[in-house]
């Protein structure tokens, strides 16, 4: 198995990968809550599809990113990537500029609300 190094990865931690069944393990952290809107459709999606958030979520935390869909820079923006699962959900996340090895979870979303959820992301994050 090929495991490929990620930015905020030191060498070390990108042997110790190998050694991890589908890669380098990343703490999870959401934070959705710094929106209610994006709450609002973190709740929709999360009733809705429950199996494939929760999928995409233990995907993102044990290194996996072609879960689903794969995972891709979110357009307009260097820090913000999202993954796929399917025409259904969509999970955005960034590393973490302070914590070594965590991933943040900036937004869950339906396809549907995939254009609302970009432009409040740019807003906020760039």
């Amino acid at each position: 198995m090929r495991v490929i190094k990620h930015q905020n990865q030191t060498f070390e931690a990108w042997k110790s990968a190998l050694k991890v069944r589908g890669g380098f393990r990343f703490d999870v952290v959401s934070i959705i809550e710094r929106s209610s809107r994006l709450e609002e459709y973190a709740k929709d999606v999360n009733e809705k599809y429950p199996a494939e958030m929760q999928k995409l979520r233990d995907d993102l935390g044990s290194g996996y990113f072609k879960s689903g869909r794969g995972s891709r820079k979110m357009p307009g923006c260097k820090t913000i990537y999202y993954m796929r699962s399917g025409q259904k959900v969509r999970l955005y996340y960034r590393y973490s500029k302070t914590e070594e090895r965590t991933v943040e979870i900036l937004a869950e979303t339906s396809k549907d609300n995939q254009p609302k959820t970009i432009k409040l992301l740019k807003k906020m994050y760039k």
